[in-house]
């Protein structure tokens, strides 16, 4: 168990009780208990805020804090007393389990590989790779067997991946047996060797065979642990890129009845405005507050377009829109980025993360509706001229 104290002067519960009537989660006379009146504050988007600034008044915090310590299989009691201070005990289970993985990078996106079944490393130069790699049935030698060689890229969905090995240069090689199965897994680079606490992915991923756990670094940075059992045996069906291709474009998505738009902002106003919007031009609208919670929202549907905001907690647009580009099944979606900072810098970024278009805040309606109209006609995610315009009101 953590706590946390501090000698204040507790928590408002009379302006609690006013903002919960205001924000309609309780009705005129409905009496709360104390210790409901000190969890309201865990809410979603709930503050008790005069003024909003940058890093306070948004109501993110202190639910990030209780959805985080949930994942976890723990829990939060809120200990309140007036003029005295509050208190924060946060339980956390000793259940978790530490393994040993190596971090290892992958077109830019760091991966955790567990170390089970790791046979060996080795630096193997780039004219030694490209030999095996262009020759039939292509295996690389170690300890007296023979690998099938497979670049990680392959199968973990970057895009427009084409192996390229410079004939001086020396690549990191992860020989892998599981199962019955020996691959020899190219990589870009290893960063080293750590001791993590492995999650669960929950319902989020549970689609999604690819991974089977993820962990979260001290600075929170969030890795995915790839099922390399479950790699290995799809790295034996994976298509030519070109192949890949020339299917998508022989079988293009079209739309049935009115496009689906996913919003994904922060901002509540934002996400009611423009979904009253929207709807009244025959869309329908879905919102997400984050870019995690837009991830749960497209496992249960699938958008015809997205509107995403950069700023948000827990995971930003940038990283939403990197990982959606990273997987096979949203390579296509048009996403449009959607924010006040207007920076070349910031538009670039998006540009080379495979953002569809950009649109400044604040943008006229009708510039917003140029743009979806010219991304839906083309049907996936191609530079769009109206879409990367539009940058003020």
């Amino acid at each position: 168990m953590i706590r946390f104290r501090d000698d204040g002067r507790g928590l408002n519960r009379e302006r609690l009780r006013e903002r919960a009537l205001e924000m309609g989660i309780t009705s005129k006379g409905q009496e709360l208990l104390e210790t409901e009146l000190d969890r309201l504050i865990l809410r979603p988007g709930f503050s008790t805020a005069t003024s909003i600034s940058q890093i306070a008044g948004r109501g993110i915090g202190m639910d990030v804090v209780h959805s985080e310590l949930k994942a976890l299989g723990g829990s939060l009691h809120i200990s309140s007393k007036p003029n005295e201070g509050v208190e924060f005990a946060m339980h956390l289970p000793f259940t978790l389990v530490v393994n040993p993985v190596l971090l290892a990078e992958v077109q830019g996106q760091l991966y955790a590989l567990p170390i089970n079944g790791v046979q060996g490393l080795a630096r193997i130069s780039g004219r030694q790779l490209q030999e095996v790699w262009q020759a039939e049935g292509a295996t690389l030698p170690f300890a007296d067997e023979p690998y099938a060689l497979h670049h990680l890229a392959e199968v973990l969905g970057a895009q427009r991946f084409e192996p390229i090995f410079e004939a001086e240069e020396r690549f990191p090689v992860v020989f892998i047996q599981l199962q019955g199965q020996a691959v020899a897994w190219v990589i870009d680079s290893i960063r080293g060797r750590r001791e993590v606490v492995l999650q669960p992915l929950g319902t989020l991923f549970k689609n999604c065979r690819l991974y089977s756990a993820a962990t979260v670094s001290p600075d929170g940075s969030v890795f995915l642990v790839p099922d390399m059992a479950e790699l290995a045996r799809l790295a034996l069906l994976v298509q030519p890129l070109a192949e890949t291709s020339a299917v998508l474009e022989e079988q293009p998505a079209e739309p049935i009845g009115p496009p689906r738009v996913l919003v994904v902002d922060d901002s509540i106003t934002v996400r009611r405005v423009t979904e009253k919007f929207l709807s009244t031009r025959d869309y329908t609208v879905f919102t997400a507050k984050d870019g995690m919670e837009a991830l749960e929202r497209m496992s249960e549907f699938q958008p015809d377009v997205v509107l995403l905001d950069i700023e948000m907690p827990r995971m930003d647009g940038f990283e939403l829109l990197g990982h959606l580009r990273r997987d096979p099944q949203w390579a296509r979606l048009p996403i449009i980025m959607i924010s006040s900072r207007t920076a070349q810098k910031h538009r670039e970024h998006a540009g080379s993360l495979g953002a569809t278009g950009f649109l400044g805040k604040p943008y006229q309606n009708e510039v917003l509706l140029d743009a979806l109209q010219e991304v839906l006609a083309s049907g996936h995610a191609t530079d769009n001229t109206h879409a990367w315009e539009g940058q003020t009101a």
